[in-house]
């Protein structure tokens, strides 16, 4: 099977899409489909980095880098989203340009801008959707897709009622790289790469430092923890950055500390240095609430460190409480009472139940299921 992935991304990119897209390509390519990521050649703060060394990832695939109008940053600060619309509406039609000279099965891709965009291209087109959709823009688009593949149960249920066959729709998680956490160092060791104090008592959130992830209610809750405990934000830069910064720099307590974005290598170490891994996702949004899959909470149930977590429909699609211990994301006290049960109880027994989930939750067994619904279905 010939799959063209198309990612209207900068790559490689600090953000998690990037890590999610790649790892997906190359779990389908171990699985023996012949799988070419394009993306659009874009200016990139990162250089010319392999993408393959920048995420640490071994299984070799093509990516090709189509030429498009790069506007994104310049229009930004002259004329708003501009240039936004400008590079999707001419990596568009390159790509379009691409799919006329080079052989594909299937289309596939997890940005549904772009596959309006294309229009017809007389292939089999498979979406990956991390949200649902606005309904007024993509109802159509969505009727004439070949195969829907969604990251949470509400996702699916949501296109149902908008009349998309659920025949067509396929729930696969995101996923983690076990290989990543099999040798983590003893919690001394990374304290000590880190140069942190191996007195405190250290709860970790890893992840870019959108609003609705809840990062501004963990640096509330924050304050509200005593003596030796501290929150540590590690990811994130620039303008994402700098409201996070602001909020923990005006905390009499000292309670937090912000880390800007860290190398995907480098995260190991963090999540072995710390006492309680976080996820203190906002309820205030559906995204939050209903359908993101974050990758971090399938990284923490591999990485043998008690979790904390809002307790939302999204999360408990993944966990229990016989892994996690959930909190009431609205309530700053609820959260940090649930920090310290978790960093100052025994927690060996969710522990151990997190690190057998996390083996159901593999990249190679997201793929299986991904070729499983690409192949079921006849080819026009």
């Amino acid at each position: 099977m010939k799959i063209a992935y198309i990612a209207n991304i900068r790559l490689p990119t600090e953000k998690a899409h990037g890590y999610q897209i790649m790892r997906t390509c190359a779990a389908l390519a171990a699985q023996g489909a012949e799988v070419t990521l394009v993306v659009p050649a874009r200016r990139n703060p990162l250089g010319k980095t392999d993408p393959f060394t920048y995420y640490g990832i071994a299984q070799r695939f093509p990516i090709v880098r189509l030429p498009v109008v790069d506007l994104v940053g310049v229009a930004r600060r002259l004329v708003g989203p501009l240039g936004f619309w400008i590079e999707s509406f001419t990596f568009a039609r390159a790509v379009k340009t691409f799919l006329r000279v080079h052989a594909a099965d299937w289309v596939y891709s997890r940005d549904e801008l772009i596959l309006k965009t294309l229009g017809p291209i007389h292939r089999m087109v498979a979406a990956e959707l991390h949200a649902l959709p606005n309904a007024k823009h993509y109802t159509q688009l969505l009727q004439r897709l070949d195969c829907i593949i969604v990251i949470t149960r509400a996702i699916k249920e949501g296109l149902e009622k908008w009349g998309i066959v659920a025949e067509k729709i396929v729930v696969a998680s995101d996923a983690v790289e076990l290989d990543e956490f099999s040798r983590l160092p003893e919690k001394a060791a990374a304290r000590a790469q880190l140069g942190w104090n191996p007195q405190h008592k250290i709860a970790l959130y890893a992840g870019h430092p959108y609003p609705w992830k809840g990062v501004f209610r963990l640096a509330e809750a924050s304050r509200l923890l005593p003596e030796p405990w501290r929150v540590v934000f590690v990811g994130g830069q620039g303008n994402y950055l700098k409201p996070l910064q602001n909020k923990v720099m005006d905390d009499p307590s000292k309670r937090a500390q912000v880390i800007p974005h860290q190398e995907r290598n480098k995260l190991p170490a963090y999540y072995a240095a710390a006492d309680v891994l976080v996820v203190p996702n906002s309820p205030e949004t559906d995204r939050s609430r209903l359908y993101t899959s974050p990758l971090k909470l399938f990284e923490y149930l591999a990485a043998g460190r008690p979790i904390v977590a809002s307790d939302l429909p999204s999360i408990r699609e993944v966990v229990s409480e016989r892994e996690v211990i959930f909190v009431n994301p609205s309530s700053f006290q609820s959260i940090a009472d649930g920090i310290r049960h978790a960093g100052e109880e025994d927690q060996s027994a969710r522990v151990a139940a997190a690190k057998k989930l996390a083996e159901r939750y593999t990249w190679d067994g997201r793929a299986t299921t991904i070729l499983a619904a690409l192949n079921a279905l006849p080819k026009t």
